[in-house]
């Protein structure tokens, strides 16, 4: 019997031990804890075999709209580089014929996000790296110039293959459209470079293209958000920015989160001029 007592407080020993070296921290280290760990994404990455859209890049005609969404108060946009690619100007709107000149503008080189960047900003999204199938999502912008949104369900990856004027294959998010607001909006043409929110409210994507025949939204995956945020340059904590409202997204009151946004002009409308104007622009 002493040899068992004596083996099952060594074992007890172990166990104190075990835990002691769990629980340490190196002066002046402070372990994260389990709400300050960002959960890892449940889907799966990308891979050359996910389903292939191919869309065709053509040359810009005359000048056209899009939208753009802050992600840092300096002035640091992030959008579509469809939205501003060949522009001689890039204004970002803030009122009726009233608005920001963009200073710099940073395109992928490989993808369809882009960065804008002006002398002032507006309240920044959160950025998040999170992303599950079958979660709902909510887009935002100005389809056809006008204010307008649309409820999703995430499928899963794919690849946008971009051919013509630009080629390049890049991964995206393949979301499944549930609804539009307005009801009667019968096209998302101008809601390219807004973002897709996660019920908390978080961005999870840049819209860059869609599929009213298969109703499809595609979205530029989060990688190439912060691919482009690297080659441009800018540093923040983008993931910590505080959201516009504590409330939870839902498809009954997500237009009225849409509203909220626009007014903030956290998500704000972009202005493309083929020919850039001499004088100050009246936007």
């Amino acid at each position: 019997m002493r040899g068992i007592d004596r083996f099952a407080v060594i074992l007890l020993l172990i166990a104190i031990v075990a835990v002691a070296l769990r629980d340490f921290s190196a002066p002046g280290e402070r372990r994260p804890s389990p709400q300050q760990q960002a959960p890892p994404s449940t889907l799966a990455a990308p891979t050359s075999v996910d389903p292939t859209i191919v869309i065709e890049a053509t040359p810009r005609k005359g000048n056209s709209t899009g939208t753009a969404f802050a992600i840092d108060r300096s002035g640091v946009w992030l959008t579509a580089r469809h939205v501003t690619e060949s522009c001689g100007q890039v204004l970002l709107q803030t009122g009726p014929r009233e608005g920001i000149q963009a200073i710099n503008v940073v395109e992928h080189p490989r993808a369809d996000v882009a960065v804008i960047m002006t002398r002032r900003g507006a309240s920044p999204l959160p950025l998040s790296r999170r992303l599950d199938p079958g979660q709902e999502g909510f887009h935002f912008g100005f389809p056809r110039g006008k204010p307008g949104e649309t409820n999703s369900q995430l499928l899963g990856r794919a690849r946008l293959k971009t051919v013509g004027l630009r080629r390049h294959v890049e991964p995206v998010v393949a979301w499944a459209e549930l609804r539009r607001h307005p009801g009667n909006l019968d096209a998302l043409s101008g809601m390219s470079g807004g973002p897709v929110l996660d019920a908390s409210g978080r961005v999870v994507g840049v819209t860059i293209a869609t599929s009213r025949r298969r109703g499809r939204v595609f979205t530029a995956a989060p990688i190439s958000m912060r691919e482009v945020l690297a080659q441009a340059e800018v540093s923040g904590n983008f993931d910590r920015a505080p959201r516009v409202s504590t409330a939870k997204l839902n498809a009954d009151d997500f237009p009225d989160h849409g509203d909220a946004l626009r007014d903030s002009l956290t998500v704000t409308k972009v202005i493309c001029l083929l020919k850039a104007r001499k004088r100050r622009p009246t936007y």
